[in-house]
């Protein structure tokens, strides 16, 4: 906390999370039956954490975009 309000906080500080399993969430995004899984991506973790949502998620705006001659 020191660091962080010093404006001093640095990899160091994130990297020596003591956390097994979420390590450093990065993210959140949506799927699954009517988009209830929630996944959790973590910049230190080696797996996808993912649990269900007592919610509906949105859908990622990029979903909807036509990738045109891109698509493979």
């Amino acid at each position: 906390e020191k660091a962080f309000q010093a404006g001093e906080m640095g990899r160091p500080h994130l990297d020596a999370s003591p956390a097994k399993r979420l390590r450093n969430i990065s993210n959140i995004a949506f799927g699954g039956p009517e988009l209830r899984t929630a996944y959790l991506g973590c910049l230190l973790g080696d797996a996808i954490a993912q649990f269900d949502a007592p919610f509906k998620g949105e859908p990622l705006q990029s979903w909807d975009v036509d990738l045109g001659p891109l698509a493979v």
